[in-house]
């Protein structure tokens, strides 16, 4: 049933309506940032709200058109008309009802001279654009946000940004900018590339910190679309841009700053490789030295993001670790130490910044971070942190612990350490799950031990701690 509306509500509207375009309409052109063409809004039917410049919801950080608010079966428009032959160059986005198919029900439609020249878009698509060629004679172009006969859903507007409409030569128009964070590991390969259109010839030149960079050693492609440095050093660190020129005028990248694992880790002289579904990344916002620290990179379920190292020789390795998952044991989600293979550490669930302390002997020994996500579900941040490796002189053993063999079914292991203190000794079968085993003290400081539970187990790790005074 339809409801009719009350004449003074639809008085007051039409007042509103009258004076809203001379504000609205006069700063289309800014929002679209192409003021030298003429633009009008308009809405069907009549009497209902025009696009508008907001700042908001933009592209280009700073304002853009916006649909009115319409209701069932209506649609707003805005448009301009120009003379081709030309090339149009737009983006746009839309928040409204789902399409089910190829069938639309709300939608943001563009058409030239009635007839639509691209495919609409529909439900929820973030910013894309459209470069496309102008016929000759006078062009009306029309973009148009419709709804259809009920429903609602999103934000219900459609948005359009960066017009650009050229009669001739194209001027350089960067299509997918510089991402604004990099993080990358010294010794290896990176890479940072701009998407740019316009017309040809289009020249390059990169940028660090201001200053231009020349191709050469390793830096390679410092007047091309790719910039490449391998293998990355430590003093690639800084703030990357590229400027793009050609016959029409220059355009500047937006900034890209590159950060090397060194940074974030503390460490210096460390061979650093990453591997898995995402790379680890440099961040500010999660640290334990208040600067800042690693952070396992974005996978999804079955996934899994690594950092390795190789240190020789005998000697410390300490860390600070994190992690905010959801719990498992021995699966689920979790940041796990492996050492030249071999799982030897793992915490999963929330367990806040704590250190890690292991004595390596003589040799080689690699060791990886590793972050892995089990088939579904995910919790807290869903992240792991690292933060202040450090590889040092060797601790001074405070105690030892050995196998002394099976009797009577139990496995009996022997420490020594010192007179008078307490030891405790925890078991695990998955270095997940550690079970106290029994606390002992000696005066001798010859510790014995024994595990009856041993023998029913496949495998069996044990560890001893005591407290510090």
């Amino acid at each position: 049933m339809k409801t009719l509306l009350n004449p003074r509500y639809v008085l007051t509207s039409c007042l509103v309506l009258l004076l809203a375009p001379v504000s609205s309409h006069a700063s289309l052109g800014d929002a679209l940032d192409a003021p030298g063409l003429s633009w009008s809004a308009n809405s069907s039917p009549s009497g209902l709200a025009a696009w508008f410049d907001q700042s908001t919801t933009t592209h280009d950080g700073s304002d853009a058109a916006q649909s009115g608010q319409i209701t069932d079966s209506q649609s707003n428009w805005i448009e301009t008309t120009v003379v081709g032959p030309g090339k149009l160059f737009f983006w746009w986005k839309v928040s409204c009802e789902e399409p089910d198919g190829e069938d639309l029900y709300d939608y943001l439609s563009f058409s030239t001279n009635g007839v639509q020249a691209v495919p609409s878009i529909a439900g929820d698509t973030d910013w894309s654009w459209h470069y496309l060629d102008i016929a000759p004679g006078s062009q009306a172009l029309r973009w148009s946000y419709n709804k259809d006969s009920s429903e609602s859903d999103g934000q219900d507007r459609g948005w359009v940004d960066q017009v650009g409409f050229f009669a001739g030569q194209v001027p350089p128009i960067i299509t997918t900018n510089l991402s604004s964070e990099l993080t990358v590991a010294v010794g290896g390969s990176a890479q940072i590339e701009i998407s740019v259109l316009g017309s040809a010839p289009l020249s390059y030149q990169w940028r660090r910190n201001g200053a231009n960079l020349n191709s050469g050693g390793h830096i390679g492609g410092a007047e091309t679309k790719t910039l490449t440095l391998s293998p990355v050093l430590s003093g690639d660190v800084g703030t990357y841009t590229v400027v793009i020129t050609n016959i029409q005028g220059s355009v500047t990248s937006a900034p890209a700053v590159l950060h090397t694992l060194d940074q974030a880790l503390d460490t210096t002289a460390v061979l650093w490789t990453m591997s898995g579904d995402a790379n680890w990344l440099w961040q500010t916002g999660v640290t334990h030295d208040g600067i800042d620290a690693a952070q396992t990179g974005p996978i999804d379920d079955s996934q899994e993001t690594r950092i390795q190292a190789t240190f020789s020789g005998a000697g410390a390795l300490s860390f600070w670790w994190k992690v905010s998952s959801e719990i498992g044991s021995p699966l689920g989600d979790r940041l796990q130490l492996f050492s030249n293979g071999v799982p030897v550490l793992t915490i999963s669930g929330e367990v806040d910044w704590h250190q890690e302390v292991l004595p390596l002997a003589e040799g080689s020994h690699t060791f990886e971070w590793r972050y892995s996500k089990d088939s579904s579900l995910s919790s807290g941040q869903d992240r792991g942190w690292l933060d202040q490796v450090q590889f040092g002189p060797p601790l001074p053993e405070l105690f030892h612990l050995s196998a002394n063999g099976f009797t009577g079914g139990s496995f009996r292991l022997l420490l020594q350490g010192e007179a008078n203190r307490a030891y405790r000794l925890y078991s695990s079968s998955n270095l997940f799950d550690w079970v106290p085993v029994q606390t002992n003290s000696d005066p001798a400081g010859l510790v014995p031990f024994s595990d009856p539970n041993a023998g029913s187990q496949s495998r069996r790790y044990y560890r001893a701690e005591t407290d510090s005074n």
